[in-house]
């Protein structure tokens, strides 16, 4: 039998396990880059953070019966299930991409994607956090017109 010491660091140790595992979750909820974390066999949402969720305009409840294919229409479950491959098979272990993801509202914005997969009991999950790069892709145009802008001005300049 458990001395009454140790079955008080037993409930300490558990406490702050507790009190870890709710902050770890409270930062996740409250993270402004989007949060998703989806069933590796259903594609269905598990959890989706406040981030996501006031960009996209769903609700949790909504979310509850959605993939990610809802988002990003352009890819089909198989070209989707063609991306999670090298997840699936354990090739690597994360995935960095780009595209685009649909609000509710029906208006688009560029993102970019890291994606990995996790074994998380009862079942695989894959988790992806989604950056809105809207402010990145609108400076590297305007970045792309003005070297442009100067190409011609370099090219007048010396046809003269």
């Amino acid at each position: 039998m458990a001395s009454k010491e140790e079955l008080e660091k037993e409930i300490l140790q558990k406490e702050s396990a507790q009190a870890q595992s709710k902050m770890l979750a409270s930062i996740l909820e409250q993270s402004v880059n989007e949060i998703y974390v989806f069933d590796a066999a259903t594609l269905k949402f598990i959890r989706v953070n406040q981030g996501a969720r006031n960009n996209i305009g769903y609700t949790m409840a909504e979310m509850e019966n959605m993939t990610p294919l809802d988002m990003m229409p352009e890819y089909s479950k198989e070209t989707f299930s063609q991306l999670l491959a090298p997840l699936t098979t354990g090739d690597k272990k994360s995935l960095h991409f780009r595209t685009i993801h649909h609000r509710k509202a029906g208006t688009v914005y560029p993102v970019e994607a890291y994606l990995q997969k996790m074994e998380i009991e009862p079942a695989a999950v894959y988790a992806a956090v989604i950056i809105d790069i809207t402010d990145r892709v609108a400076a590297d145009k305007k970045l792309l017109a003005s070297v442009r802008e100067k190409e011609v001005l370099l090219r007048e300049i010396h046809h003269r």
